[in-house]
C-alpha cells in the first residue's frame, strides 16, 4: 500500500498445507501482488468504492499467477467471517 501516514507499506497473506497466514513484508515466495494507495484502502473501507470498482477503475493493480488466486477463492470465502471482524476493528489514522 503506497502513500499510508506511515509511508508504503507491504502484506502478505499465504495459503497453503491446511493454513493460513497473514504478516507484515514481502512473502516468499510471491504467487500474487495486489497493490494500492491508502486513499483507495479508505475508500473500500468506507464504502464509497467497491472493490470491483477500484479493480475495474485502475485504483488496485495485479500482478502475477491469477490461477493460483482463483484456486484460493474457497479459502477466502471460508475467511470472509474472519476478515469482516478484522474490518469493524480497524481504524484508520
Amino acid at each position: 500500500m503506497t502513500g499510508t501516514p506511515f509511508g508504503d507499506v507491504t502484506y502478505n497473506f499465504q495459503v497453503g498445507n491446511g493454513r493460513a497466514t497473514f504478516s507484515q513484508g514481502v512473502a516468499s515466495p510471491e504467487d500474487v501482488r495486489f497493490s494500492e494507495s491508502w486513499e483507495t484502502a479508505l475508500a473500500v473501507n468506507n464504502d464509497t468504492m467497491s472493490p470491483d470498482e477500484a479493480i475495474l477503475l485502475g485504483h488496485v493493480t495485479f500482478t502475477g499467477d491469477h490461477t493460483k488466486l482463483v484456486a484460493a477463492g474457497d479459502v477466502f470465502a471460508l475467511l470472509d467471517s474472519i476478515f469482516e471482524e478484522v474490518r469493524a476493528l480497524t481504524t484508520f489514522a
